[in-house]
């Protein structure tokens, strides 16, 4: 089994089982947020979406292949992302391309596209600048995502179609882990080898290999990797990338399992912690539901001896009351006596 068909086996597998139902519609830092993110490294752009659950539901639907007009002619992917909500589709922009580190103190890679993967008559190798930035359809900075390119060429064209024959497009938590992987594959900027040119054509030729379920369409094919007519190929990194590609995205779906497992994990901790939180306090307020129900007994009987006193008390008024009273009509009737006598 070759190792295209084989990446292709893990993606289904993997794709299926680690995607999230639907949910209402949220930012996604990195991808889907307000105005432009970037640009950032794939390492670190990959860090900040691995884990979010979302990534995987969202779909790459094309890959255009850009080469600037100036003179350096440099190359680089514009990438179409969507993802389908209860609320209705969203679309979001990515571009990634590949430059030579500006030196220490100089923002000049950050600022503007060195214009091309040749940037520099330098031949020996410094560390490449590779860089993703994004940026939501219809946000006001969407200009501003690919004014530094201009102006430039639409060359090619991938579209991915949507689940066609049980293959999947891909997602954006696998163009994360692709990015990070050829970044890790030649870290280093050379400028006859691993040049934007190399950047470019091989993360377009690997989407191309890796998901079949993809239509090319291409104008000007013999133009990508050309540089005034001097040509760079990219295609003997082809087969070691898919190979160092199948490891990386293993690897990231068992992080991702292990992670969904120490979160429920930490849930069900949390709900056992509620849960015996709960029984103490159902405890406690028993104990002093219980003392309080016994205080207001013991006032209630005060309250009934008190009141019976005080009956008592009355009774005995009364009592000493009809005594005397008799004891004065005794008196009385002994007067009228003595008086008849």
């Amino acid at each position: 089994m070759g190792s295209g068909r084989f990446s292709l086996i893990l993606h289904n597998i993997y794709s299926t089982l680690f995607r999230p139902p639907m949910s209402r519609p949220k930012d996604i830092v990195g991808l889907f947020q307000p105005g432009l993110f970037g640009p950032v490294g794939p390492e670190s752009w990959g860090s900040i979406l691995l884990l979010v659950d979302e990534t995987s539901r969202c779909y790459i639907d094309r890959i255009v292949f850009c080469k600037c007009k100036k003179d350096k002619k440099h190359e680089f992917l514009l990438i179409h992302v969507r993802r389908h909500t209860i609320t209705g589709a969203q679309k979001a922009f990515i571009v990634v391309d590949r430059a030579p580190r500006a030196p220490e103190g100089n923002n000049a890679s950050v600022q503007s596209p060195p214009a091309s993967g040749i940037a520099s008559p330098s031949v020996s190798d410094t560390t490449a600048d590779d860089r993703v930035s994004t940026c939501m359809e219809n946000d006001k900075e969407f200009g501003n995502l690919t004014a530094k390119y201009k102006p430039y060429a639409t060359l090619c064209e991938l579209d991915f179609l949507p689940s066609v024959e049980n293959h999947l497009p891909p997602s954006v938590r696998q163009l994360s882990v692709l990015l990070t992987v050829v970044n890790h594959h030649a870290p280093l900027y050379n400028l006859y080898e691993h040049q934007c040119y190399w950047f470019a054509n091989t993360v377009f030729d690997m989407l191309k290999k890796l998901f079949p379920n993809a239509e090319e369409k291409c104008t000007s094919h013999d133009i990508r990797g050309n540089y005034h007519g001097l040509k760079f190929d990219h295609r003997n990194s082809i087969e070691t990338i898919t190979e160092e590609y199948d490891r990386s995205w293993i690897e990231a779906c068992n992080r991702v399992r292990e992670e969904r497992i120490k979160q429920e994990e930490t849930r069900r901790k949390h709900v056992e912690d509620g849960m015996k939180i709960g029984e103490e306090r159902g405890i406690k307020i028993g104990e002093e539901h219980g003392r309080a129900e016994r205080e207001q007994l013991k006032a209630e009987m005060e309250q009934q001896k008190a009141e019976s006193a005080r009956r008592e008390a009355e009774k005995q008024a009364e009592l000493d009351q009809l005594k005397a009273r008799m004891h004065e009509d005794e008196n009385r009737q002994s007067d009228n006596a003595a008086v008849a006598a």
